[in-house]
């Protein structure tokens, strides 16, 4: 596989999203069209073929969570930590 994108192994803007990945290898995506279309990348993107290895050795669980608000003081610190350059 080759990427035609020098030696960067990375995701780049015409890469799909990794949702669309997901969905891509439950065979959930909505068109042929689409599944094509990633069908084709897969061939030419090493890193998008990794990435969808990884996800079908890794299935995403049935069980949804819920998203949990951050605590008020543990938002201030992160935003003064990383408004000022500090790190932790």
């Amino acid at each position: 596989m080759s990427s035609g994108r020098g030696n960067a192994f990375t995701k780049t803007r015409r890469c799909p999203s990794t949702e669309l990945l997901v969905l891509f290898s439950c065979g959930e995506l909505s068109s042929k069209n689409a599944a094509d279309q990633i069908s084709q990348h897969l061939d030419d993107c090493g890193f998008c073929a990794t990435e969808l290895h990884l996800l079908a050795a890794h299935r995403p669980t049935q069980e949804r969570y819920r998203p949990v608000q951050m605590p008020l003081d543990l938002r201030r610190l992160a935003q003064a930590v990383f408004s000022d350059g500090r790190r932790v």
